[in-house]
């Protein structure tokens, strides 16, 4: 009851404060409401209070004197997670980078671009479908060079025991005509699939025997293109939205 009287009051100041003053009461109700869950909707939703002080606190620092004009990306961070869910905190991230742009806070832009990829990856997650995991797929490799090469690798690995070599004809998916690149026959194996990958050389060929082989086939290469479509994509997004 007490913060509830407390939460009226500081609404009550809120109407009729300066703005250099409002961004400071709605983090303090931002504060309470995080620690009072019961009170997140009280009078207004939490979601809309820390979306207020987004757009306050940038424009307030703004117009500050030089000295006094310096943002704390950690108030930010802490109002985007003070809402339950991931949906709305990633778009308070985004909403947030907006501001930020429009505002010419290029370091700390950096930071809450950061926090929603993160963000974005934590609601991608919860309550997984193979949907959500081809959009996972697609968002970590726009922006996570661990995520990139993780998949990078994995592509690869599957390729090359795909195509290894077998000596029983029935499970022989593959007409396989490489060269001698090594006298490891592993290495050899590696340096021929490298060589496939990158076309290299004219002399190595992969020629699908049945069915299976095409398929096969046609998803590793569509695993290749849509990689790197879908990063060229992201790239020229941040080209020109510039975020």
């Amino acid at each position: 009851m007490l913060s509830r009287n407390f939460l009226i009051k500081l609404y009550n100041d809120l109407e009729k404060s300066e703005v250099n003053d409002k961004f400071q009461i709605l983090y303090l109700i931002i504060q309470i409401k995080k620690e009072s869950t019961h009170n997140q909707n009280f009078t207004r939703p939490l979601y809309t209070d820390v979306k207020k002080f987004i757009a306050l606190y940038g424009k307030s620092i703004e117009e500050k004197d030089y000295g006094y004009d310096y943002l704390n990306t950690n108030k930010l961070i802490y109002a985007i997670n003070s809402v339950q869910s991931f949906k709305e905190k990633f778009s308070l991230a985004d909403y947030c980078c907006r501001k930020l742009a429009n505002h010419g806070f290029d370091d700390e832009l950096v930071i809450i671009k950061k926090c929603r990829n993160t963000l974005k990856t934590s609601m991608l997650i919860e309550n997984i479908t193979f949907r959500k995991f081809i959009a996972l797929v697609s968002h970590m490799t726009s922006y996570n060079i661990k995520a990139i090469i993780s998949i990078l690798l994995i592509v690869f690995l599957g390729m090359f025991f795909v195509l290894l070599p077998t000596s029983i004809e029935k499970n022989q998916i593959f007409e396989i005509q490489f060269k001698e690149l090594h006298d490891n026959y592993i290495l050899n194996h590696f340096f021929n699939i490298i060589s496939l990958i990158f076309e290299t050389s004219e002399n190595i060929q992969v020629e699908p025997k049945t069915n299976t082989g095409i398929i096969v086939l046609a998803l590793f290469k569509l695993c290749y293109i849509t990689f790197v479509v879908n990063f060229l994509y992201q790239k020229i997004l941040k080209i020109i939205y510039g975020f």
